[in-house]
């Protein structure tokens, strides 16, 4: 994050002050709310669901280790896949009056602005102005995959992941009417959070099932999800079976599962 900020630094530099806001779908369709309403809402969506996965990290302490490696490991790559495309593209400031416009001022040290940047943990803080940071929304990336967390950790019920859903969605909806960041940034951060949720999680399902890794990237993998790697053969050879044991989400009621383990040995005898 720190790297990435720093990479902002020099988008900061790069913003084109004498350009009008670029036409935009989300702003034709949403006011701008920003000198009508105080309260930023996507603030408040962050934290309730930033709170609900410190939530479950605490009542499941042990079982949630691997779930924040792997969620740290897929907001580190979307991360590092951002500090690429905002300085790649440098647009307009979404707006034609405000803190961007008239508040943007030349940068000190650039090592202190980008910790500035990074302490404020995407939120409005008062002194500091980050411009040009738009390709894509980091903002929606966090939301998505904390809220592709809570589908993978929380019980598969219906009315949680519609509330899940729909209260995510207001976030990214007023990241927009609040003229933080162009549709398509917003359009793209979802994309982007969810191939790189599902390619991740298909790697890990890929070696679940046996198959053996290959390449830097299983590598990271392995090293992501720990012990559960590398299991030795039950033939009594010498070769290495790189099959990851499957990461046990929720807990059982004790009769629950010795069903479950009965009911698994029979299949397996019967196979």
């Amino acid at each position: 994050i720190i790297f990435m900020d720093l990479v902002n630094t020099y988008g900061y530099e790069r913003v084109p002050d004498d350009l009008p806001p670029l036409p935009d779908l989300g702003f034709d369709i949403f006011p701008d709310m920003r000198d009508r309403v105080s309260v930023y809402p996507t603030d408040w969506v962050t934290i309730s669901i930033t709170t609900c996965a410190v939530l479950y990290g605490l009542r499941f302490t042990k079982r949630s280790q691997h779930l924040v490696r792997r969620l740290f490991t897929c907001y580190a790559m979307l991360m590092n896949l951002r500090t690429i495309t905002i300085i790649s593209t440098t647009l307009p400031i979404c707006y034609e009056h405000g803190k961007c416009r008239e508040g943007k001022g030349p940068l000190g040290n650039r090592m202190v602005t980008a910790l500035s940047y990074a302490f404020a943990l995407g939120f409005k803080v008062e002194g500091v102005v980050q411009c040009g940071d738009y390709i894509f929304s980091g903002h929606t990336c966090f939301l998505w995959l904390l809220t592709l967390h809570l589908f993978y950790v929380l019980p598969p019920l219906k009315p949680i992941r519609i509330f899940l859903v729909c209260w995510t969605s207001l976030g990214c909806v007023c990241i927009v009417m609040w003229r933080n960041h162009y549709t398509i940034d917003v359009v793209t951060g979802v994309m982007l959070t969810v191939f790189v949720w599902n390619w991740y999680h298909g790697r890990i399902e890929l070696m679940e099932l046996g198959r053996e890794p290959s390449g830097l990237v299983d590598s990271l993998v392995l090293w992501v999800e720990g012990d559960r790697g590398l299991e030795q053969p039950s033939d009594g050879s010498d070769r290495k079976m790189y099959q990851l044991q499957k990461l046990e989400i929720e807990p059982s009621d004790s009769g629950e599962d010795e069903d479950g383990r009965s009911q698994g040995a029979a299949s397996g005898a019967g196979a």
